[in-house]
Parts: structure tokens; C-alpha cells; sequence
């Protein structure tokens, strides 16, 4: 039997999965998703994704789904739902089964809603599986909290609703070389276009360059004492001493160590960053 995943799977967290294993145990199982998050398309402005796209279908790959499709959300908004399930799902996509979560809603203005689907698929012969809510903290898990759990500097929460910690992958550039100075060598890197952007401060984190795996500290913001203004993340790794421009670095935050700050000084700053990195040691190990 074929089966369908449906949902936009921003995160791709613990309850997303769910509806992604439903789907999995079938013969053949595909996740169907707009090419653009649908929230961008209506509102006109980058939509805040907790992973790329890329990282996104790897996601959900690594799930057991067996492919992933691809509709252009503005051939499909002006839809009725009715329209969506019997045009796109039934007759393309040739439906036996179809798998959602609690929540989800379909078709224009988001119209469709579970109840419908049930009607809908009762009335063409195709299975509905529906994931419940899985809850954390009292609440159901969601896309939204685990964004407001980042933006607050409660990664850790956010990464147990993830189900692995929170990253960013991008190139490792050429900064003010203001860390080699004070004796704290840092990987900088920037934070993409409609790339959700934790809480500015320093984070224990996990770093994974090639196929080595180390552990650093990880200072996100803006930098206020030496004046930048461009968010970013300046990472030292412990016990790493290495030229790696134009390589990619994959940042796992692991836990908020304190908010970002203006020193009086550079001194002021080396000493804080001494302190960061005993934090950081004491907090996540050295290995």
C-alpha cells in the first residue's frame, strides 16, 4: 500500500516523527511537502525554519519515509479542500493511506481540517491514520514552542522536544582575528536568510567538522564590545588549532551559559571568556 505523509515538518521534532513512522511501515511511503513553507508564500517574507530544507528532507529521510515530493504551494493555495484530497491525493499521488497529525489543516485558507479529512477519506476508500499530541511539559510538542524555547535560551527544552540538539551548519570565514589575539582562536560563521536565530549569548556546544566531533563554546550575537552589528556565531573548540576557512562546520547548541553582554574592556571580555570556557567544560565534558 502507498502511503502519505502530510504536514510541513518544520524541525522535523519528536511529534513529526510520529506521523513520519505511520507512514514509514507501509510498502511505499512518500512525505508530501510545498517547496515553499506556506506561512512565506502568504505573508511575503522569509519564514523562521528551525532547518533548511536540505536538512529538512534528510530529516525526514532518516525516518524511514521512502521519498520525498514537492508542490508549488501557489498552484495549490486557491484550492478547496475538497479539490486538494481528490485532484493532488487521490488521482496524482494515487492515496491508500494518509497520515497527519491532531492538527492539521488543508486546502484554501486552510479550510480542511481533520474532521473533513476523516469524511473524505471514508467516502474514497483510504485509510487515515492521525498522530495524537505528544505532550511535554503539560503541552503539546510544536514547531512554534520549540522556537520560543530557543529565542528565550531554553535549548535544552527545546532540544528534548527536537528529540537531538538544536544546530546550524555554514562555511567557517575569516573574522577580526581578535580571538587568535586574546588567545582564543574562533570558528565565525553567519546565520542565513529565514534561519531561526537562538538567543543571543554563549552556549556549550558540540562541533563537527569533517568527521571529527569536538567540543567548544559558542558565543551568538552581535558582538557588541568590538562593535559589530551582523549576527553571527564565533565558536573556540577545545584543544583545536587548525586553519579551516571555506570548510563547514555543524554547530549542536547544548546549554545557555549567560546572555550576551558589553565588557568595559578587551580585558574585561578575555577574562569573562576564560570563565565561558570552564562553564562550558564543567557543563557538557571536554570529549
Amino acid at each position: 500500500m502507498k502511503a502519505i505523509a502530510l504536514g510541513n515538518f518544520d524541525g522535523v521534532h519528536i511529534a513529526h516523527k510520529a506521523v513520519l513512522q505511520n507512514a514509514a511501515r507501509f510498502e511505499e511511503s512518500v512525505c508530501l511537502l510545498f517547496r515553499q513553507h506556506p506561512a512565506e508564500a502568504l505573508e511575503g517574507k522569509p519564514f523562521s525554519r528551525i532547518l533548511t530544507p536540505a536538512q529538512t528532507q534528510k530529516k525526514i529521510l532518516q525516518s524511514g519515509i521512502g521519498c520525498c515530493e514537492y508542490l508549488d504551494f501557489e498552484a495549490h493555495k486557491d484550492d478547496p479542500p475538497e479539490q486538494f484530497f481528490e485532484e493532488t491525493l487521490c488521482r496524482r499521488y494515487r492515496a491508500e493511506v494518509l497520515c497527519c497529525g491532531y492538527n492539521y489543516s488543508f486546502g484554501q485558507r486552510r479550510q480542511g481540517n481533520v474532521a473533513l479529512l476523516r469524511q473524505l477519506c471514508e467516502s474514497s476508500g483510504i485509510e487515515l491514520i492521525v498522530a495524537e499530541p505528544i505532550r511535554y511539559g503539560g503541552a503539546p510538542i510544536s514547531s512554534t514552542r520549540i522556537k520560543q524555547c530557543l529565542g528565550s535560551g531554553a535549548v535544552e527544552q527545546a532540544n528534548a522536544m527536537l528529540g537531538y540538539p538544536f544546530f546550524y551548519e555554514g562555511e567557517i570565514v575569516k573574522g577580526k582575528r581578535l580571538g587568535r589575539k586574546l588567545g582564543f582562536p574562533t570558528l565565525n560563521q553567519w546565520f542565513g536568510e529565514g534561519q531561526v536565530k537562538p538567543r543571543a549569548g554563549v552556549y556549550a556546544v558540540r562541533v563537527t567538522i569533517g568527521a571529527q566531533v569536538y567540543r567548544g563554546v559558542s558565543n551568538i550575537g552581535a558582538n557588541p564590545t568590538i562593535g559589530s552589528d551582523s549576527f553571527r556565531s564565533e565558536t573556540h573548540v577545545f584543544d583545536f588549532d587548525k586553519e579551516v576557512y571555506g570548510q563547514s562546520a555543524r554547530i549542536e547548541l547544548l546549554r545557555f551559559i549567560r546572555p550576551e553582554k558589553t565588557f568595559e574592556s578587551i580585558d574585561a571580555l578575555q577574562q569573562q571568556v576564560l570563565e565561558d570556557i570552564e562553564r562550558a567544560k564543567e557543563n557538557v565534558g571536554t570529549s
